[in-house]
């Protein structure tokens, strides 16, 4: 996919040490992500830990990366 941007003169000094390249691939790859199946199992897996950390059950910091890795 190819984009065109313009950028307005005011910005461009705001602008001249970002890579607009490598910005817009993130923007579009966040979106892929937020309207993947990937996101809404995230999404649900994330709110069920939120909601078991409210409640009070909470695991020790070593706990949590082990559960990331097996991921």
């Amino acid at each position: 996919m190819k984009i065109n941007i313009q950028i307005c003169n005011e910005f461009k000094e705001y602008l001249k040490n970002i890579d607009i390249n490598s910005y817009i691939n993130d923007l579009i790859a966040q979106d892929i992500y937020m309207h993947s199946a990937r996101f809404k199992k995230d999404k649900t897996k994330f709110q069920n830990r939120l909601k078991s950390a409210i409640k009070g059950n909470t695991i020790s910091h070593t706990q949590m990366w082990n559960k990331i890795d097996e991921l």
